[in-house]
């Protein structure tokens, strides 16, 4: 995928070539580990050889942007994105992140930068980056199995810098769960990091956050898959403190006739047939702090996963999501993700993982919406 990284848009005026596209400006939030935004911080775009390819600084509500240039025809192409926050008096942050989303509804607004060149503006929102004071320290929590909801002993974890740190990125520590369950990680700076666990024994794949803390950072969840099978996906949601979470997936009913979601209120999608009570997908677990389904049979299309808050469902201005350290989990057949959301963001339904599976293409859309009745499918 060919992306052109600006400055400023005067750049592109003076450097990109005459084709067609989009101009997406990115943003995003920085704010520190208790969700203080962080004005006056430097955000750096960096390239897989950890030069410099942007910089911007946030503003007085932590806001930083960068536009970007998608050619047409690549709008769909994944393309991974580092990017690195610093500020005085805190350990640097990095986020890990793809962009490959251009919402339909981006208007093609004509600007001429060149002969016979059009683009059109539109925006994408990544999740936050947080900060954390200088110094080290640790964290802990308990691997647990996201079908059975079972504590899983005995399985090896590597951990990286940053949210969303790719398998290329520099091992720092490793460990082994113990007989309840337990991780635990410590003397590392601050920050946050990702956990890769390999697919060994009855565990598959899997990534999941994980806070370093100068005080340590406990109690946190390392959600693990099962190995999948070809045409399987499991999706999870799971979050902290008092919120009552209900998450969403949504997928296309057989010859596109229309969607069908899976829920807390609809748990199970149809069954394949009368003469066999296998079904298209289920819930699997519901239990405090965590939620996950199970799809058996994909077909081509969209599944999109999101997380209802139902415990603010009336306010509309509710940021409770924002603080309550929510996360959405995505696996497939030898495949992981997983998604943060953005500090101060406003709703109580986001769409935070889209999967196409004709295309074979993750999305990241980070949609925030409210007012949304939990049985329209259509809002999933």
């Amino acid at each position: 995928m060919r992306l052109l990284f600006l400055l400023s848009y005067s750049l592109l005026l003076s450097c990109v070539p005459s084709t067609r596209g989009w101009v997406v400006e990115i943003s995003g939030v920085v704010a520190s580990s208790s969700g203080e935004v962080l004005g006056g911080s430097s955000v750096e775009m960096l390239d897989d050889n950890g030069d410099i390819i942007s910089r911007a600084t946030t503003d007085a509500a932590g806001v930083w942007r960068m536009p970007i240039m998608i050619e047409e025809g690549q709008e769909s192409i994944p393309w991974q994105l580092h990017f690195q926050a610093s500020l005085a008096g805190y350990n640097d942050g990095d986020l890990f992140w793809h962009l490959s989303w251009l919402d339909e509804s981006w208007l093609p607004i004509p600007l001429t930068f060149g002969p016979g060149q059009t683009v059109a503006i539109g925006e994408h929102t990544l999740p936050s980056i947080l900060l954390f004071e200088q110094g080290v320290g640790g964290g802990s929590g308990t691997l647990i199995h996201a079908v059975t909801g079972a504590v899983q002993p005995d399985v090896d974890i590597e951990l990286r810098r940053g949210a969303g740190a790719p398998m290329s990125q520099d091992v720092v520590a490793l460990d082994t769960s113990r007989s309840d369950g337990g991780f635990a990680f410590a003397g590392l700076d601050s920050g946050i990091y990702t956990a890769l666990v390999e697919s060994q024994g009855e565990v598959g794949l899997s990534t999941f956050p994980v806070r370093v803390e100068a005080w340590g950072s406990d109690n946190q969840i390392g959600l693990v898959a099962p190995i999948l099978l070809e045409g399987e996906l499991l999706a999870a949601v799971t979050w902290s403190g008092d919120l009552e979470l209900d998450m969403h997936l949504s997928g296309p009913l057989a010859n596109y006739h229309g969607r069908y979601q899976v829920y807390s209120a609809e748990d199970v999608h149809p069954f394949r047939g009368d003469e066999t009570d296998e079904v298209i997908a289920e819930l699997v677990l519901d239990v405090p702090g965590i939620e996950a389904t199970r799809v058996y049979t994909l077909r081509d299309g969209e599944y999109r996963i999101s997380s209802f808050d139902v415990s603010n469902e009336q306010d509309s201005n509710s940021s409770a999501m924002s603080d309550g350290d929510v996360v959405l989990y995505l696996w497939g057949e030898g495949s992981t993700y997983y998604e943060t959301i953005g500090q101060r963001e406003l709703g109580t339904a986001w769409m935070g993982l889209i999967y196409d599976q004709e295309q074979g293409i993750l999305h990241r859309p980070q949609r925030f919406s409210s007012d949304v009745d939990p049985t329209d499918v259509d809002k999933f």
